[in-house]
């Protein structure tokens, strides 16, 4: 009892004794009498169902532990079971023999002991295994003392690979000894930087490395570091590949070459140095330039030969230039506009490519194309060229506006999600084809549509799989930047079409019957969800129709209706 600011408390106490632990000293020793000494050695303790490790006890010099341990049954790894009931001694032989030695490797030395039982194992320095060894009675000393070797790669012809190559691809070589894999590694290796591609610590003996199915180098380690260049069946050109006028045509990351026999192997290409367009680590070889050059007509009829003696392999094609600005309301075209040559014949794509910094360029033979520029939005130009037997310079200034605005319902109705889900705003006219926009409407019905070419267009309400389009109005596009609120007449329809077992009925198409006028009719497609939004112009009650199957009706009074339909009782008309 205790008394606060004159009050009397009551309050209960457990009084819990604290677990007495007791000092367990002892020696450990090997089968053969040596002391255990300086190891640390798992204390593992009986939980009434299974041994689990409950502390590590560390031996000195002499074998000698001591540890603090509370009562119950213990078990040392490898060793007998014993019981702590008080302060005790304990000393115990393990079944292990000791296995040491020295290590030494470049730039560091060491030594090593181990307690292991009679077996044979494994030797593993990183993942690699070094050797295998028996521990059998006694003490075993295995002194492992490795070498450095290393080198640079080279070519086929002898010549070092340049840095670009090793920095834009890696070699992986594998290594064998006395026959069999012994460890692989990649070049560059990562993370390490001197003046040498590689570096190796390797231990006394004879060593084989490969590269693919190729041996590239052997190498004998006895006693001594080693410094040994690798071959690779690789040969290292520069490619030119000029256009009619006897121009370099650039190549990139995305330029690939195949080989032209055998198992037609594909090597991607890297930017080449100035002067050149591109360089290569390639196989001795025949090749073919690969079907990704979309910047390129006809990449592939253009053929060269990789052999040991040429440094620089030259390709000539009969194409030409198609090159230019692209500016956008007088400003660089952004990085996602992409400019694309049409066959004008078969309409089939000759070349396309990026435009990066408001330019671009592409490579065509002669003959009749269109070109057209295509942003995020769609199409922003469309124009004829005929490329004859010159280089063709060709610009495009596009002017191109912003709407935005509000759309409201005249009904009073507020937009929903189900509204902005599955409906756009669209601005269409006939000419040219590709000047039509579409954007979302938001929640509250605002809107935001960009990149719209001058000119006068109808402004549409669109749904899903136009299962409405509704026109709101009509607005000329010729500044920059222009603002207009829209009104939707009528009164849209959110269905959700069910089989009589409830199942969404996904992906069909229904028809819409005025039940008042059957000659007031639409047809709407559901989507993955059997869900479809439609808008009719006046109330009234409306039937939905799957072929000859009735569904349930919806009435539209003086607002928008969502409803769900369901496959009806009296499935035929």
């Amino acid at each position: 009892m205790i008394t606060v600011d004159g009050k009397e408390i009551k309050q209960s106490y457990v009084l819990v004794e604290q677990q007495r632990k007791y000092t367990v000293s002892g020696k450990l020793e090997t089968e053969d009498g040596q002391p255990i000494a300086n190891a640390e050695v798992s204390l593992d303790k009986w939980n009434v169902e299974f041994w689990e490790q409950n502390d590590v006890i560390k031996t000195d010099e002499k074998g000698n532990f001591t540890t603090k341990q509370s009562k119950g049954e213990y078990q040392i790894q490898l060793g007998k079971s014993f019981t702590v009931e008080g302060d005790m001694q304990h000393d115990e032989k393990l079944p292990v023999y000791k296995m040491s030695g020295t290590v030494k490797r470049t730039g560091t030395s060491g030594w090593y002991e181990v307690y292991l039982k009679p077996g044979t194992y494994q030797v593993i320095d990183g993942d690699t295994v070094i050797d295998t060894v028996d521990v059998a009675l006694g003490d075993t000393r295995k002194d492992y003392i490795e070498h450095s070797c290393k080198g640079n790669l080279l070519d086929v012809s002898g010549l070092t690979v340049p840095e670009e190559m090793r920095e834009t691809g890696s070699y992986t070589i594998f290594v064998e000894r006395n026959g069999e894999q012994y460890k692989l590694f990649s070049v560059p290796m990562d993370g390490e930087e001197n003046a040498f591609d590689y570096e190796l610590d390797l231990l006394d003996g004879e060593y084989e490395f490969f590269y693919a199915d190729t041996r590239i180098a052997k190498v004998t380690i006895n006693g001594s570091d080693v410094v040994k260049d690798l071959t690779l069946p690789l040969k290292y050109v520069k490619i030119k590949l000029f256009d009619a006028e006897n121009h370099v045509i650039p190549l990139s990351e995305q330029n690939y070459v195949k080989e032209t026999k055998g198992s037609g192997n594909e090597y991607y290409l890297t930017e080449g140095p100035v002067g050149y367009s591109a360089h290569a680590m390639l196989p001795l070889g025949s090749y073919v330039f690969g079907g990704e050059n979309k910047n390129i007509q006809d990449m592939q009829n253009a053929t060269f030969t990789v052999t040991k003696e040429d440094d620089v392999v030259s390709v000539n094609t009969q194409l030409y230039r198609v090159s230019g600005y692209c500016k956008l309301n007088g400003v660089n075209a952004s990085d996602d506009a992409r400019i694309t040559l049409f066959d004008k014949n078969s309409s089939s794509t000759s070349a396309a490519n990026d435009v990066e910094d408001g330019k671009y360029s592409v490579y065509v033979s002669t003959g009749e194309y269109k070109v057209t520029i295509s942003g995020s939005v769609g199409i922003l130009a469309s124009e004829e060229i005929t490329v004859t037997d010159a280089s063709v310079e060709k610009n495009f200034d596009i002017e191109a506006g912003k709407l935005t605005g509000k759309l409201t319902w005249e009904n009073g109705s507020s937009f929903t999600d189900f509204d902005t889900d599955m409906c756009q705003i669209g601005l269409q006219r006939q000419e040219p084809y590709y000047s039509s926009r579409l954007a979302n409407i938001e929640q509250d019905g605002s809107f935001e549509v960009k990149d719209i070419l001058f000119g006068t267009y109808e402004v549409m309400v669109y749904s899903e799989y136009n299962n409405a389009y509704v026109k709101v109005g009509t607005i000329t596009i010729d500044s920059k930047t222009k603002s207009r609120d829209f009104v939707i007449s009528g009164y849209a329809v959110h269905v959700k079409m069910v089989d009589s077992d409830g199942n969404p009925m996904k992906g069909q198409q229904f028809s819409f019957v005025n039940t008042e006028d059957e000659t007031d009719i639409k047809y709407f497609y559901t989507n993955n969800e059997g869900e479809a939004c439609l808008i009719i112009s006046k109330p009234g009650t409306y039937e939905a129709m799957f072929r000859k199957e009735s569904y349930e009706t919806v009435t539209v009074t003086d607002k928008n209706v969502s409803a769900i339909l369901r496959k009806s009782d009296l499935s035929f008309r």
